[in-house]
């Protein structure tokens, strides 16, 4: 029984006590009239619980083992038996029957086990498609997601000479030594016009081979 019925029992109980205790016929007949109310309205909220714990135990694919099945016959005929053959079987009849007892009880418990793993495995099943669910939705939002473009440090950095040397010509206008940012400018433009003995931007006055290292 539920909690429910246990209280519609408790309550009906309560209720019988007091009215008892009435003296006048007719306060007696409002009360037994109000206790059978209360004691079917408390039922009545019972019955789709009850109703409910049936169809999952009726729905529960239950697995016991059949050798308990074969078990209880088996013990119930032999009791049968003792008690037919008359006192002398007492205590056989009495050992049988606390083996019929026991054999019962490890069923009630196999079936219980067994409804308690049916109710965990729905359980599990309905975690696993709402993991599903959350990762689907999850994944979705990412791919609507607007892509974040990487900040690229080298753009926009304006170029100087003394990152592309090569944009020198060195058979272009003329150039100096104070347009160079550094020696190895220079000296890049100087060997490529042909170096000593071909200086159009006579950048070697000393001519040693190194541009602009005096100058």
């Amino acid at each position: 029984m539920t909690l429910l019925t246990w209280i519609s029992i408790l309550l009906l109980a309560v209720l019988i006590f007091m009215v008892m205790r009435l003296h006048e016929s007719a306060k007696r007949k409002i009360a037994i009239g109000a206790a059978g109310i209360l004691a079917v309205f408390f039922l009545m909220l019972d019955q789709p619980v009850t109703n409910r714990q049936a169809s999952v135990v009726e729905e529960t694919p239950v697995k016991t083992d059949s050798s308990s099945d074969e078990e209880i016959v088996k013990l119930k005929q032999q009791l049968k038996e003792a008690e037919s053959t008359g006192k002398e079987n007492e205590q056989t009849a009495e050992k049988l029957k606390q083996q019929l007892a026991d054999a019962e009880a490890k069923k009630t418990q196999d079936i219980q086990a067994a409804v308690k793993a049916a109710e965990d495995k729905m359980t599990k099943a309905h975690q696993e498609e709402m993991k599903q669910v959350l990762d689907h939705a999850f994944k979705q939002s990412q791919e609507k997601a607007e892509p974040v473009q990487a900040y690229d440090d080298s753009a926009g950095e304006p170029e100087t000479p003394s990152d592309k040397p090569s944009e020198f010509d060195p058979f272009g206008p003329d150039l100096d030594c104070g347009d160079f940012s550094s020696q190895a400018d220079a000296q890049a433009v100087y060997d490529a016009a042909g170096g000593p003995g071909k200086d159009p931007h006579d950048l070697d006055r000393d001519h040693d081979g190194m541009a602009c290292d005096v100058n």
